[in-house]
């Protein structure tokens, strides 16, 4: 049985080599370009390594700064960019695991969007999927209102207080700082 470790970091913090792994999962992943010093400055990345220090699987956690639910601020991190370097493996599922449990005991709210093809993935891992409800999460940029626009589901672990559940069953938008595209 491998030993594995799990660790959250400040993309600011990465090691060079760390840095250089997401980097290229991502571009292999996704054809995403290196990310830059801002980027890595505002995220912090969920990270499951081997005994040997490399990186079994990733996740970007995105603090969602001023997502208030019910007129309040409350801790909420966005969830993206979820790689398995190794596929099949269920590396993935056991980094979505110790995510859960950093949710849990902080009290945060955990937010993604995903598309059909992977929602169960998430949904094995303990989050809640919500297919109704997506395009009321948008972000206004002056008048023009953004909606997520690449994914077909939002999934979501709630607090303690169910807030989330409490502001989805509420009707309007969900207003968030940020572009809901990541």
């Amino acid at each position: 049985m491998d030993n594995f470790s799990f660790s959250i970091i400040s993309g600011n913090q990465l090691s060079a080599e760390d840095l250089e792994s997401v980097n290229r999962a991502k571009a292999t992943e996704w054809d995403l370009q290196p990310m830059s010093e801002n980027h890595l400055s505002k995220n912090s990345f969920a990270l499951l390594k081997d005994s040997n220090g490399r990186i079994l699987s990733q996740c970007e956690l995105i603090p969602i700064e001023g997502g208030k639910l019910d007129r309040k601020s409350h801790p909420i991190l966005g969830i993206g960019g979820i790689i398995a370097h190794t596929k099949g493996l269920g590396y993935g599922k056991i980094l979505m695991e110790n995510v859960v449990n950093h949710l849990r005991a902080s009290d945060t709210i955990g937010l993604g969007f995903a598309g059909n093809d992977v929602i169960g993935f998430y949904e094995k891992c303990g989050f809640i999927s919500d297919h109704s409800s997506l395009k009321r999460f948008v972000h206004q940029d002056g008048r023009l209102t953004i909606t997520n626009t690449t994914e077909e589901c939002v999934f979501y672990l709630d607090s303690k207080n169910s807030l989330m559940k409490k502001t989805l069953s509420r009707s309007g938008n969900i207003l968030l700082p940020r572009d809901p595209d990541w």
